[in-house]
């Protein structure tokens, strides 16, 4: 006796959900995982049952991927894209870039100076971190000799 549950194979599953996407483009809805539950007439439990079982593996991951693609398109064509960027970031691991940009002035600094002048401003540089050093291996010693 079938599986009432799970009512589809993987390939209908799959149809379903290009049944789905195909629906959402004409509705102007914006696909999910959660509208196409409702759509397919399954419980969200049941899909990620789907989603866990073997035989469903590639049809689930080409869903998923299938998923992703409309959510990018989204992205670029919707006039206000801020939702699909949302889902993308929470559905589908993508995350913002960040840039760290130099500040030009160093460079200013550093074309204008003489040769003196930049050897003069390393060699402080360098002391500086020297004395930081031996002042961090004079604090480890001082304590190693506190324990004794």
């Amino acid at each position: 006796m079938p599986d009432k549950k799970f009512r589809y194979k993987p390939d209908a599953l799959r149809d379903k959900f290009e049944e789905y996407i195909d629906h959402c483009r004409k509705e102007g809805l914006f696909p999910n995982i959660r509208g196409f539950t409702v759509y397919a007439k399954l419980s969200r439990c049941t899909y990620y049952e789907y989603k866990n079982r073997e035989e469903f593996k590639e049809a689930t991951e080409s869903i998923e991927d299938m998923l992703e693609d409309e959510t990018i398109q989204q992205m670029i064509t919707a006039r206000n894209p801020a939702g699909a960027i949302f889902y993308a970031k929470n559905k589908h691991g993508y995350v913002d870039k960040k840039e760290i940009q130099t500040n030009s002035n160093t460079n200013v600094l550093i074309n204008n100076a003489s040769k003196e002048e930049l050897i003069n401003n390393i060699v402080e540089k360098l002391q500086l971190l020297d004395n930081n050093v031996i002042d961090a291996n004079c604090r480890e010693i001082e304590e190693e000799q506190g324990e004794e």
